[in-house]
């Protein structure tokens, strides 16, 4: 896929536009699906943070026996 950028006025243009061909689709009753044009920022982990993360996460002792106790009666 290709990529290119557009000027700030024009993207503003092409996304009103898409807002009324959606707006009007939506009164239309036409399922119009579009990409999201948002996307969540996101981080690769390496392995050694991952295991770092495995150890701090553990419960102590003390609360561990606690829920397995209160499991038991349930």
């Amino acid at each position: 896929m290709k990529q290119i950028t557009l000027p700030q006025e024009k993207l503003s243009e092409l996304a009103q536009t898409l807002e009324r061909a959606n707006k009007l689709a939506k009164e239309l009753g036409i399922v119009n699906a579009v990409p999201s044009t948002n996307s969540a920022p996101y981080r690769v982990y390496n392995d050694s943070e991952i295991e770092e993360f495995l150890k701090e996460d553990k419960l102590p002792d003390s609360l561990a026996q606690k829920v397995r106790q209160n499991l038991k009666f349930k």
